[in-house]
């Protein structure tokens, strides 16, 4: 069975522990990239056959076999040739194909990634949800940016709400209660760091705003006290 030439790329993410994983997949999706994920490295092997992925990110240790090992199985399937498999390990392994690629087991997000960064969706148009006391704020913004996303970032919880409007992974404009620009920035930026169960919702397209109010680089918005 072939891939469809014309569907949006897949990636199949293998990876332990679950905390790694949930934190790695909210991180590759707000980049762009359609993802799927994998508990075991044997439950991969079926999604494998079933999905047809175009790119595989496989921990050194993802259960039942180690990475190593699957991607000896993967490259023993002649359908699987065109697969690109990356694998996240400390071992001196030599790279059996021009399709894969080895990155240090402690690699950052950001690193692993940028070595996706052929199979994003750069017009990609669904919501991506989840929890800042998983990822983090400055992770997020980070994904968006490598991703070079726009749209609105929501940021939920009980009785408040605040929106940062990001175009090109770049933040031009927030909105926080009756605060706007960078004063609204900074205020939720400080929140992210104190409110637990802090949600948040990247909803993709152009943000509806104006002028750009907002000039001073995020990582110094983050670091306002």
């Amino acid at each position: 069975m072939s891939r469809p030439a014309t569907r949006t790329p897949l990636a199949l993410l293998i990876a332990a522990p679950p905390d790694r994983a949930l934190q790695l997949s909210d991180y590759l999706r707000l980049t762009g990239l359609h993802l799927e994920v994998a508990e075991s490295a044997l439950a991969a092997l079926t999604q494998l056959e079933r999905l047809l992925p175009d790119v595989v990110v496989c921990d050194a240790h993802p259960g039942d076999l180690s990475g190593e090992e699957l991607l000896e199985i993967v490259r023993s399937d002649p359908e699987q040739a065109e697969l690109t498999f990356v694998l996240l390990t400390d071992s001196r392994l030599e790279v059996q194909g021009s399709h894969d690629v080895v990155l240090p087991s402690a690699a950052a997000f950001v690193e692993i990634a940028r070595a996706l960064s052929s199979w994003r969706s750069g017009g990609a148009s669904d919501a991506v949800s989840g929890c800042l006391d998983t990822l983090g704020l400055a992770a997020v913004l980070e994904a968006l940016a490598e991703g070079e996303r726009s749209g609105i970032l929501r940021l939920q919880a009980l009785f408040t709400e605040g929106q940062l409007y990001i175009a090109h992974g770049h933040l031009v404009q927030a909105q926080y209660g009756m605060l706007e620009g960078e004063e609204a920035a900074v205020s939720l930026m400080q929140g992210a760091r104190h409110l637990l169960n802090l949600d948040y919702v990247f909803e993709p397209g152009a943000p509806q705003v104006d002028v750009s109010s907002i000039t001073t680089p995020t990582a110094l918005l983050l670091a306002s006290e």
